[in-house]
């Protein structure tokens, strides 16, 4: 098999071929046809984490020519449009650490990890390179929940002023499959921007339908 796609949600894969025809369960790499796999692994860190962990043994056998990380994610910077697909160069953990005041001092900052124990390369997960270089490259923080006050952009921005690709599962997901050995390349189409949550302003769909598209023809699908 040649590629692997890792997704939070059904939802964020809905209109890459073959999906409709097929039952994808949370938590099972399933084959929809002779180009690719699916695993979705659940929203969130944790869910993340655990549905990845233990398809690690089934990836390994599988020897996947290569994993992609997609889905949708929230934008800092206005200046980038939303539906705009980009690939994340590194990501990092987003709220890993604690409080202090307006400020937030991280894991290595604490000293609970140091800034080049692996897999982290300067505090962040480095993933690969993107063929295309017709779509940006980003840096990401991923986080427990979405940011949706100005108290917590604020933080974020400040202590994270490189990055400017919010999601809940890229670190995560990047983190076990770098620590088993592989490589993932993640990218993302962005559905909204970070701000007070309005909904309206969203565009889920259309982000989705793009990033599908877009994964199509990129990886021949």
């Amino acid at each position: 098999m040649a590629i692997l796609i890792i997704s939070a949600s059904a939802k964020e894969i809905e209109f890459l071929p073959g999906v409709k025809n097929k039952e994808i369960l949370i938590g099972e790499v399933t084959d929809i046809n002779s180009n690719y796999s699916l695993l979705i692994v659940g929203i969130g860190i944790a869910s993340a984490t655990y549905n990845l962990t233990k398809n690690i043994n089934t990836i390994k056998e599988y020897s996947f020519k290569k994993i992609l990380n997609i889905g949708i994610a929230g934008c800092f910077s206005k200046k980038i449009s939303l539906t705009t697909v980009v690939h994340i160069s590194n990501d990092q953990f987003g709220d890993l650490g604690a409080e202090d005041g307006d400020s937030l001092q991280t894991a290595f900052d604490l000293g609970w990890v140091k800034n080049n124990e692996f897999p982290f390369t300067n505090c962040k997960l480095k993933l690969l390179n993107n063929d295309n270089k017709n779509i940006q490259s980003l840096e990401a923080i991923t986080v427990n929940k979405g940011s949706g006050s100005q108290h917590t952009i604020s933080i974020l921005k400040n202590k994270f002023a490189d990055a400017q690709i919010e999601s809940m599962e890229g670190a995560a997901i990047a983190y076990v499959l770098i620590k088993e050995g592989m490589n993932i390349l993640q990218i993302r189409a962005i559905s909204n921007y970070i701000a007070t949550r309005n909904f309206s302003e969203w565009k889920i769909t259309e982000a989705i339908s793009i990033l599908n598209t877009y994964i199509t023809k990129q990886f021949k699908l």
